[in-house]
């Protein structure tokens, strides 16, 4: 929570409690995420609001990473999920989450 916290505040210029109370919504919508389907909305780079449904959940996604494949090392100022509706892998940045 805290790395998420102040890579908000630092990079993205939000207040340092506007980033912890951001970091926590991320940090929930993340661990819902990983049950089940979720529904949330964010904000896009063009200011239009976009709601959508999406999950981590391997069960749900059908997805299995190649067993060679590298781990990577993703910034924590996004949010990588598998769109239910578009049935799609996507991201969005975490500052952007309503």
């Amino acid at each position: 929570v805290a790395t998420l916290a102040n890579a908000l505040h630092y990079q993205q210029g939000l207040t340092l409690s506007a980033a912890w109370t951001k970091a926590w919504q991320v940090i929930k919508l993340k661990a819902a995420m990983r049950e089940g389907q979720v529904n949330f909305t964010f904000t896009k780079k063009d200011g239009t609001t976009r709601p959508a449904t999406g999950t981590t959940s391997p069960a749900l996604t059908g997805y299995t990473p190649k067993a060679d494949a590298p781990r990577r090392n993703y910034s924590p100022l996004y949010v990588r999920y598998y769109d239910i509706d578009r049935a799609a892998f996507r991201q969005f940045a975490a500052a952007r989450l309503q």
